[in-house]
């Protein structure tokens, strides 16, 4: 089985979750009309446990991103056997993520310049968001 390991340290190549769990629940109230829910629950994100130059992470690099969920609802309508609308709401209950940073810290000492790493905090969750689809079929 393939490992996205450094053979070195034995850290993950990439700050994921070990668990994500999917779900989706869906109704077909009518012929014609269905409803759907989903829910996604991501567990702990672990930073890495050494930098990009083999030494062990401090500060502000051991951040974690603690579990969260995401739940959406979504509804469509089949005008005909062709045509069909939808329409839903991703992260119905607006739980975001910012991101704090780089993953490590980088700089210059001769310069005193420095960028702290953020640890697993380096993505961005978006907030709620609506969509709405017009989809074809033949």
């Amino acid at each position: 089985m393939l490992q996205s390991k450094n053979k070195t340290t034995g850290d993950r190549l990439s700050v994921i979750p070990q668990f994500t769990l999917n779900s989706t629940l869906s109704w077909q109230v009518r012929e014609d009309l269905s409803l759907q829910s989903t829910f996604t629950w991501y567990g702990r994100q672990k930073p890495k446990r050494f930098n990009y130059k083999g030494e062990a992470v401090s500060g502000s690099e051991l951040n974690e991103v603690s579990p969260y969920s995401i739940v959406g609802l979504s509804a469509t309508w089949d005008v005909n056997k062709n045509l069909s609308f939808t329409s839903g709401i991703d992260n119905l209950f607006d739980i975001r993520h910012y991101r704090a940073g780089n993953a490590q810290t980088t700089g210059n000492a001769t310069t005193g310049a420095y960028l702290y790493g953020a640890g697993a905090e380096t993505y961005n969750e978006s907030g709620r968001t609506f969509f709405m689809s017009v989809n074809t079929h033949f």
